[in-house]
């Protein structure tokens, strides 16, 4: 693929990453890792139940437990969520983004 097609399929696929980071409410914003409750709102589901639900049932694949027992869920993780629930599809560059980038959507 010319590299002119790639630069524009990246700018495109960009622009949808930055349309799910500044479709968070503001609060949420730089927020890495997401508590249970914090992806909920995230998310748009009402109990962190669901979110844990989704943990076990392997829709949210990446989450840390701390050494507390609580769970944290990476920014990038609730993004992807995001596009799968907005009918994107997995978004590769989502995965691809280092933290420095995905702060840099974010403000």
């Amino acid at each position: 693929m010319p590299r002119t097609e790639v630069t524009q399929m990246a700018v495109l696929v960009r622009s949808k990453a930055a349309t799910l980071v500044d479709d968070l409410p503001a609060e949420l914003r730089g927020v890495d890792p997401m508590t249970t409750g914090q992806a909920a709102q995230a998310l748009g589901v009402s109990s962190v139940n669901t979110i844990k639900n989704w943990i076990r049932a392997g829709y949210i694949k990446e989450h840390i437990t701390t050494p507390g027992g609580q769970t944290r869920i990476p920014s990038r993780e609730i993004l992807r969520v995001r596009a799968l629930e907005r009918g994107l599809q997995e978004m590769p560059v989502v995965d691809e983004l280092t933290s420095d980038e995905l702060d840099d959507l974010s403000h």
